[in-house]
């Protein structure tokens, strides 16, 4: 009797739980991302009838779900927030910790810096003391892109060498590793060390483009433009005309990167300019 008791209440579950989600879809095509809030917010008592994991579990996608609406980082912040206070009233540390990681990733999108470190910074304390190789990789990986938005580059090559460290103490997914491939291409770039940058965006784009991940473009971006900053031209056009420059080609910022590059075989400064002109966001 206790076991059917057990199985219906679980049953029970799930059809909520699929209820709520396709609620959420609905809202996300209709781009009303307000009213996915409304469905954490002002049900409260939903929320009690599911397991702590569970109720945890849910409310961790219906962020993700409101990620999916554009210019909706304020909505997630406020959520973010939310959910970070109901972990602190379920005690539960953990996931604190991950909601914290992705507010002050939130702040670093939304150009809030100062707001993203002091999230950052107590939490580490607390991560060492656990010993959480899997959330020091990403922590250290944030905080590195955070000390490089606000130029302190000495700092930002001090944490991703913390976040590669503890990487290779554990299995860490492709995806992540290639994070920090792109992370440390940025970082040679900035020293002007083109060659080792490419190496590394290389390796980032091999991750990001067999993962179908849209970053990957940008990852080929970085390699052009390593290639230009060297003046290896032969070596531009072997990746324009190879499988991956047929693939990104039509893409707007990869055609202006391409006239670039013929300009600066050409050593126009006046092509040059007209293609900054004609192309002011690269």
């Amino acid at each position: 009797m206790l076991k059917q008791k057990t199985d219906e209440n679980e049953e029970n579950a799930k059809v909520r739980e699929a209820i709520i989600n396709s609620l959420a879809e609905m809202y996300v095509q209709q781009r009303k991302p307000e009213l996915i809030k409304k469905i954490l917010i002002e049900n409260k008592e939903v929320f009690a009838f599911f397991s702590k994991p569970r109720a945890a579990k849910i409310t961790k996608n219906l962020i993700d779900y409101v990620a999916q609406v554009p210019n909706s980082e304020e909505l997630q912040i406020e959520l973010c927030k939310y959910l970070i206070n109901w972990c602190i009233e379920e005690k539960r540390t953990p996931l604190k910790h991950r909601v914290e990681l992705r507010l002050a990733s939130l702040y670093l999108t939304t150009n809030k810096p100062t707001e993203a470190l002091e999230i950052i910074e107590p939490i580490l304390i607390d991560v060492r003391k656990a010993d959480d190789k899997h959330l020091l990789v990403e922590l250290h990986l944030l905080e590195s892109k955070i000390f490089f938005h606000i130029k302190n580059y000495a700092k930002a090559k001090a944490s991703l060498t913390a976040s590669r460290a503890a990487s290779n103490a554990v299995y860490c997914q492709p995806l992540l590793l290639a994070d920090i491939d792109m992370m440390s291409g940025i970082l040679y770039s900035q020293d002007k060390d083109f060659k080792t940058a490419y190496s590394y965006f290389f390796e980032a784009f091999e991750a990001l483009n067999s993962h179908n991940d849209p970053r990957a473009i940008t990852a080929f971006k970085y390699m052009v433009l390593c290639k230009i900053m060297r003046n290896a031209r032969d070596e531009i056009n072997q990746l324009f005309n190879g499988k991956y420059g047929l693939k990104f080609g039509s893409d707007t910022e990869v055609l202006a990167i391409k006239e670039i590059s013929e300009a600066n075989a050409k050593g126009s400064i006046v092509a040059l300019r007209d293609v900054m002109k004609a192309n002011p966001k690269i």
